[in-house]
């Protein structure tokens, strides 16, 4: 129900991704993906945003890293290199069977300017809180699930969102990692920026 999948001011997204594998070919496994997203207007035009996402991939044979989750990045985790969370191997990234991600964030229009104003459609300044972990499923859901409470990853920062064309958003935001592990790899700099296109 969200008015815009860009800069959205109202409205609810509710997606779920599932892929199967085993019917033929070499791996078997099924792959979950839930993302829940709601958001709202509030005074002075700004659009609160609040994303919760959860995945968890169960193995009923052989699978690849390339099958697993990633997070970090500007598009996944901000304040976080490509695919920076969670720990590597011989210092390969391995990705993980399961994550979480929550994630806030507040548009607001660039100050000085009527609604009218073709910039105020185009740019917006950009605030965000990322939290969320990875973890492997091994063999009590219950304990993988607990797990995953435990070593949170926090990161917040700003900066500015562009609206390309009402079909991707380019940012270039200030980023801060807050809480992370030593094995994560975290923008040094503080400076990301990226851009993304979602196929629906």
């Amino acid at each position: 129900t969200r008015d815009s999948a860009v800069f959205p001011s109202y409205g609810s997204l509710v997606q779920c991704c599932s892929e199967v594998a085993g019917l033929g070919g070499s791996h078997e496994f099924v792959k979950n993906e839930l993302t829940l997203q709601h958001t709202f207007n509030t005074i002075l035009g700004l659009a609160v945003t609040g994303s919760f996402s959860f995945g968890i991939l169960d193995k009923f044979g052989t699978s690849s890293i390339l099958d697993n989750f990633y997070l970090g990045g500007p598009l996944t985790f901000r304040g976080f290199e490509e695919c920076g969370v969670g720990k590597k191997e011989d210092g390969s990234i391995t990705g993980s069977s399961m994550f979480w991600r929550y994630n806030t964030h507040i548009h607001a229009p660039l100050p000085f300017l009527s609604k009218k104003n073709k910039l105020s459609n185009l740019i917006r300044i950009h605030l965000f809180m990322n939290s969320g972990n990875v973890g492997n499923r091994l063999e009590n859901l219950t304990k993988d699930l607990q797990g995953l409470v435990n070593n949170v990853r926090l990161s917040y920062g700003a900066g500015l969102a562009l609206n390309i064309n009402n079909l991707m958003r380019l940012e270039i935001n200030y980023c801060l990692p807050v809480f992370y592990s030593n094995n994560d790899s975290i923008v040094s700099n503080k400076n990301q920026w990226g851009f993304g296109l979602l196929f629906f």
